[in-house]
């Protein structure tokens, strides 16, 4: 196995990424064309803009750099298996989906009678496990099932996947992408209909990891130029992208790959290093997906309570909204991480146990 190398910039983006998504979760209630609009809140033209900026960059800099971070796995790890490398992706993904959905996501929506794309209204603990399984009511969880399903599309790309060959395979990611697009466009299980414009988006990570050296040796002003006018091209086809799908994946693509180069010029920069050295960054860069898989419904909750009060002031409730969820998710998250350390130590220490058993 080759030494680990580990890249800031890219956890970082990965990290930020997460955390507005959050924020967008606050705000989700005021966003015209969204469900919640005629169960909750009130509609906002400015949070409508907002969300077309989010759509454009956070979930495709964080695909970004989950395929990046994967050609650096494959890299390192260049005997491991299809299978091997299925069976570890599979605990890191759907694992947690199965776990957060089973124990956190149905009890929680259904307990507080929380509205959620696929979950029927007023639906009993029997039917949202049904529709959890059935993969159409997962709420949040969407990311690690789509996540599962573009990452397995190059676990059995792997023996293509190499500087050398990057164009052979783009073109077959370009090909399994449209080929997704006009297939599962529409599906709901599993969110299968979701993960066509993903997989050009994670190629695009494999592809910038392995020009990464050269990349991370460009001049600063080089990368800022190129990151407004990769972000300049994004959001110019926004207007675009219900017209037809490719605006929309070139949007994102471009977002995405702003993103991670201005990330790479604050790394380069040194505008991070006091961060990274914080206790408040440490806890959030080790349990940032944790804290993601816990924020919904937890908002939901608090925007019921908070609506009839603030709901008509659109900054202030966001706001406080997200203030309060954060403060409720790092609480959790601690307490989540004690009882899981708690519980790593005493099986360790039957193992251990049993050891010495056998020995004696």
């Amino acid at each position: 196995m080759a030494e680990k190398k580990y890249y800031n910039y890219i956890s970082d983006m990965k990290i930020v990424c997460l955390m507005f998504v959050i924020f967008g979760h606050c705000a989700i209630y005021y966003i015209s064309t969204s469900p919640y609009i005629s169960h909750l809140g009130v509609s906002s033209p400015f949070v409508d803009k907002m969300f077309d900026v989010f759509d454009m960059t956070l979930m495709p800099a964080f695909v970004i750099g989950s395929g990046f971070l994967y050609a650096n796995s494959i890299t390192r790890n260049k005997n491991a298996t299809i299978l091997s490398e299925l069976t570890r992706r599979s605990k890191r993904i759907l694992l947690p989906f199965l776990l957060w959905g089973v124990f956190w996501v149905v009890p929680m929506y259904t307990t507080f009678n929380v509205f959620g794309y696929g979950r029927p209204e007023n639906a009993g603990y029997l039917e949202g496990y049904k529709y959890l399984f059935l993969g159409c009511f997962a709420e949040h969880l969407w990311l690690l099932l789509m996540l599962f399903w573009v990452t397995l599309v190059f676990i059995l790309l792997k023996p293509l996947i190499s500087k050398k060959l990057l164009p052979l395979t783009a073109v077959i990611a370009v090909g399994l992408a449209m080929a997704s697009q006009y297939l599962l466009d529409g599906i709901e299980y599993y969110k299968l209909g979701q993960i066509a414009p993903f997989i050009p988006i994670y190629f695009i990570g494999i592809a910038i990891y392995y020009y990464s050296e050269q990349l991370e040796k460009l001049p600063v002003a080089v990368l800022l130029l190129s990151s407004a006018v990769m972000l300049a091209i994004s959001i110019f086809m926004i207007p675009y992208k219900n017209q037809h799908f490719l605006f929309h994946w070139i949007g994102r693509i471009t977002g995405g790959i702003s993103l991670l180069l201005l990330f790479l010029v604050i790394d380069r920069m040194g505008f991070n290093d006091k961060l990274h050295k914080t206790r408040f960054w440490k806890f959030t860069s080790r349990n940032s997906m944790i804290i993601y898989l816990y924020n919904c419904p937890i908002m939901q909750i608090y925007y019921k309570l908070l609506s009839k009060k603030i709901g008509d002031n659109v900054a202030l409730c966001v706001s406080v909204l997200f203030v309060m969820s954060m403060i409720t998710l790092y609480i959790i998250t601690f307490v989540h991480e004690r009882i899981s350390k708690m519980l790593r130590e005493r099986f360790k220490n039957a193992g251990l146990g049993k050891k010495e058993k056998k020995k004696a």
